[in-house]
């Protein structure tokens, strides 16, 4: 749950994956089911645990998800410098440089003429960013020129 996302917070992004939640939920029921289904723990060679051997797993469990949220927190409120690595994949890198372009991005100003070639350009920054780890910098050259209109 906690490795949705980098930098956005589990309380801001929600759980809008149903595929992701239902998952949870079945994985963390089959082995409930497995471990307490009577006549199982022969076939599979298991004992079913007792509840209190759950329990020192918990505070564990909530100090992970305080780091991380604490981490995120940081991360959006000091952001990584022009010259900084790092990984965006889809929202994020979306959010990353409409950022940096502020807007002024190629799309904006009909700087590429094709479809084709658009997908084409999208497709180097998917790859450069979310498969690897691209800088600010480099976003910043995805961002179109300023358009400045001449008063006549």
């Amino acid at each position: 749950m906690i490795c949705k996302t980098r930098r956005l917070s589990l309380f801001h992004q929600g759980m809008y994956n149903h595929q992701m939640t239902f998952g949870l939920f079945f994985e963390t029921s089959l082995a409930i089911f497995m471990s307490y289904c009577p006549g199982l723990d022969k076939a599979l060679r298991m004992q079913p645990l007792r509840f209190n051997w759950w329990l020192p797993a918990l505070p564990f469990s909530f100090a992970i998800i305080t780091y991380d949220e604490i981490r995120k927190m940081l991360l959006r409120k000091f952001p990584p410098e022009a010259n900084t690595v790092v990984n965006f994949c889809g929202r994020e890198l979306i959010d990353a440089v409409a950022k940096v372009c502020d807007g002024r991005m190629y799309n904006s100003y009909g700087r590429f003429r094709t479809a084709k070639r658009t997908r084409e350009i999208l497709n180097n920054l998917v790859q450069r960013c979310c498969c690897r780890t691209c800088t600010v910098r480099y976003l910043s050259g995805y961002c179109a020129e300023a358009v400045v209109f001449e008063n006549e």
